[in-house]
C-alpha cells in the first residue's frame, strides 16, 4: 500500500459541499463512474488536506459531488504503478450549473481530454440548454408575458421575493435556484466556519479574487455588496448580477442572470430583488 494526498485548495466554487473520493477498484466496486469500476476511499472539504491508502497499480481517482452528477461533473488523475506516494491538489472550477474539481497541473490523454468535453456536453444539456437557452427563446417571444405580482420564494435558510413568473428548478451544486422566461436566480451558501475570520465586504472581494474578476466594480447595497459581469455560455452571451450576502453563520453568493440583450430592461430590477433577499 502506499499514500495518496489531495489538497483540495479552497475556493469559491462549489465551497458548501463535501467531495467524495473515489479509487478504481475492479474486485470490490461500489459506483461505476464513467464506465470505471470505483470504490470510496473518503471525503474531503473545501480547503483540506487529507491522506488516503491505495495500492500500487496504476488506478484513477475520482471526486465527484454526489452520485447523480457524478458521470459528468468529476474531477479524475491517473495515478501511476509504483511504491511512492503520490500528492496532488487542484479545486473546482465554475461552469454554468456544474462546478467539476480540476487537478492541478495534470497532463490529460486524448481520451481524458475527450471523456472532459463529454461531461461539458453533458453538463451544458441540463443546464446551459435548458435554461440559458430557454431564457434567450423566451426573452424574444411575443404575447408571452402577463401582469406579474410580487411572489416570495423561500427555501430553508434562503428567501426572496420575485414574481409569480419565476419556478423553484434544481440545478446541481446551487442551494436555490429559481427560474423565468427571462432570468434565472441561483443562490450558494458557504460556512463561515470554512473561512478565515472575515467581513461581508472582504467575503465579496475574495469572490472576486477566486474567480479572476479582480477588475470588478463593488458596490454596496443596502446590507449586501453586489458586482456585475457578462460571461459567453455556450456561445451566448449572458449578464449576470452576483449579489454577496450575510448569515448568522454563512455567506451567499447570489446570481442573477439574463441574456446580455436584456441587460438595461433588468440591471435595476435585479437590484430590486436583491433588497428582498433574507438568509439566515
Amino acid at each position: 500500500m502506499r499514500n495518496l494526498t489531495i489538497t483540495r485548495n479552497k475556493s469559491f466554487v462549489g465551497c458548501a459541499m463535501k467531495d467524495q473520493v473515489y479509487v478504481q477498484d475492479d474486485l470490490a466496486p461500489e459506483l461505476t463512474i464513467s464506465g470505471v469500476p470505483c470504490r470510496k476511499i473518503g471525503e474531503i472539504k473545501n480547503g483540506e488536506t487529507k491522506t488516503f491508502q491505495i495500492g500500487e497499480g496504476e488506478l484513477q481517482v475520482f471526486l465527484i459531488a454526489d452520485k447523480l452528477s457524478k458521470d459528468y461533473c468529476h474531477g479524475t488523475v491517473t495515478v501511476p504503478q509504483g511504491q511512492e506516494d503520490v500528492s496532488y491538489s487542484g479545486k473546482h472550477a465554475y461552469t454554468f450549473g456544474s462546478n467539476p474539481f480540476r487537478f492541478d497541473g495534470v497532463i490529460y490523454t486524448e481520451e481524458q481530454l475527450a471523456e472532459q468535453k463529454k461531461q461539458a456536453r453533458k453538463g451544458s444539456i441540463i443546464t446551459v440548454i435548458a435554461v440559458v437557452v430557454g431564457l434567450i427563446v423566451g426573452s424574444l417571444a411575443s404575447g408571452a408575458f402577463h401582469t406579474a405580482s410580487p411572489k416570495t420564494f423561500t427555501k430553508d435558510d434562503f428567501q426572496i421575493t420575485l414574481t409569480d413568473e419565476f419556478s423553484s428548478v434544481g440545478v446541481d451544486g446551487f442551494y436555490a435556484a429559481y427560474q423565468s422566461k427571462s432570468v434565472l436566480l441561483f443562490a450558494q451558501r458557504e460556512a463561515k466556519a470554512d473561512l478565515d475570520e472575515m467581513t461581508l465586504a472582504e467575503y465579496g472581494a475574495l469572490v472576486c479574487e477566486l474567480n479572476e474578476m479582480t477588475d470588478a466594480d463593488m458596490h454596496q447595497g443596502s446590507d449586501f455588496y453586489w458586482f456585475s459581469f457578462t460571461k459567453t455560455v455556450d456561445g451566448e452571451d449572458v449578464y449576470y448580477v452576483a449579489v454577496c450576502c450575510e448569515g448568522t453563520d454563512a455567506f451567499w453568493i447570489v446570481n442573477f442572470a439574463t441574456p446580455v440583450s436584456n441587460r438595461d430592461t433588468y440591471h435595476d430590477t435585479f437590484l430590486e430583488w436583491a433588497e428582498s433577499i433574507a438568509v439566515k
